[in-house]
């Protein structure tokens, strides 16, 4: 379980993995046969926005280039699939940092908005 995330966001991850409902895409990267890094990008129908979902990469791995790709790619597509849309993340105060340097802007930080000690920011990009 990675820092970046609270134990109890483990019940939602496995929930949103199995929903077929998601109305958008998961990927995994691999290296030598060993899942490395996840994320995907969703459509709320109800909000009429596209975001990015669960990226995460090996700590050890981070720095490496990895992640900065992998979210790249999840932009374009995200942005291809839904031209029209407005493009967001909710994410922490841990990769709030991470996607200032891909371009998203904070609209709307919600302490505690994730669990304790665990801050929501809220992020578009263009």
């Amino acid at each position: 379980m990675p820092k970046y995330f609270l134990q109890e966001e483990l019940n939602d991850f496995d929930k949103w993995l199995d929903e077929e409902t998601s109305n958008g895409r998961y990927f995994v990267c691999l290296q030598e046969n060993q899942v490395v890094a996840c994320g995907g990008y969703f459509y709320d129908d109800d909000r009429q926005k596209a975001g990015l979902s669960w990226g995460m990469v090996n700590e050890t791995l981070h720095g490496t280039g990895i992640g900065t790709q992998l979210t790249k790619f999840r932009i374009q597509e995200m942005k291809a699939t839904f031209p029209e849309a407005t493009y967001m993340i909710d994410t922490s105060q841990h990769t709030a940092p991470f996607y200032e340097k891909m371009g998203f802007v904070n609209k709307e930080i919600t302490p505690n908005g994730f669990g304790e000690g665990m801050h929501k920011h809220y992020m578009e990009i263009a």
